[in-house]
């Protein structure tokens, strides 16, 4: 992704929500932030330059954050104002049900990776319990496509890459509106 500011926005497929997502280099990194209407829930994700993730913070009905967990980038987590997160330790990156962004944003850091697909763990976060657990994300990539599977294997994420490192449409999940 070059280095500015790019916008995307999707529809789920069920037409209940539309997110509109925001994504800059800023002070030596990335912020993405997204708003999610249907589910009420504004999200900043941030990361480092090199697209590792740093900070995740989940606005619902507060001025304040109603979660915000970070990682130290070595698989370290903890909520930032409290207690170490050991139930997350080793995960890489993020899954909201409610974005197709936090997953792809792994595929952004895998682009140049010489491998065609790997395991990772992953945060994944329940928006409307602001439960958050480790779970196993499956991802190949062929060429701009990518696949990433979650869990238990039930949900599959197939997308592709846009110029800008956004993802199109996610099959049976997200339609790309721009």
């Amino acid at each position: 992704m070059a280095q500015g500011e790019v916008t995307g926005r999707w529809a789920s497929s069920d037409g209940q929500s539309t997110e509109e997502l925001r994504v800059r280099f800023e002070h030596g990194g990335w912020t993405a932030e997204g708003v999610a209407s249907g589910a009420d829930v504004h999200y900043a994700l941030r990361f480092d330059a090199a697209w590792s993730l740093r900070q995740l913070l989940v606005f619902r009905d507060l001025d304040e954050p109603d979660l915000w967990l970070g990682t130290d980038g070595t698989g370290a987590w903890g909520e930032v104002r409290g207690a170490r997160r050991p139930d997350l330790e080793g995960c890489a990156g993020v899954h909201l049900t409610i974005s197709p962004f936090p997953l792809a944003s792994l595929a952004i850091t895998w682009a140049d990776h010489p491998a065609r697909r790997g395991e990772v763990l992953v945060a994944e976060v329940d928006v409307e319990s602001l439960g958050v657990v480790a779970t196993t994300a499956r991802w190949e990539r062929r060429g701009r496509a990518w696949s990433v599977t979650t869990g238990d294997g039930a949900v599959e994420h197939r997308f592709e890459l846009d110029d800008d490192g956004l993802p199109g449409d996610v099959e049976g999940r997200f339609r790309r509106l721009r």
